[in-house]
């Protein structure tokens, strides 16, 4: 997995920034290998009810296709900044900013 580290005049810019800017392909990614890690899928079942999205509506497939589906949704919903936050509430030792 390839890392991106954005600098703005030496200082990294915090994922809840980019998660408001438009066209974030590679947050999409980045979010979507770190909860294909780091969810099972009664977790990411969890993740789903702490979001309030339905787990059962999101894409028939593997864990994989459904984390997939589930940050689009936050995306398309503009709720990315929700996601990034319940991500660190439930996986506090990760360090999201690493993005």
């Amino acid at each position: 997995m390839q890392k991106l580290i954005i600098q703005v005049e030496t200082n990294r810019i915090d994922i809840l920034e980019l998660a408001q800017q438009p066209g974030t392909g590679p947050l999409r990614r980045f979010l979507h290998e770190e909860i294909h890690e780091r969810f099972d899928d009664g977790e990411l079942r969890g993740l789903c009810h702490a979001l309030g999205v339905v787990y059962d509506d999101l894409i028939d497939g593997g864990l994989g296709e459904k984390c997939l589906d589930l940050v689009g949704y936050m995306g398309r919903h503009g709720r990315k900044r929700e996601l990034i936050a319940e991500l660190r509430r439930q996986r506090p030792k990760v360090d999201w900013n690493r993005f």
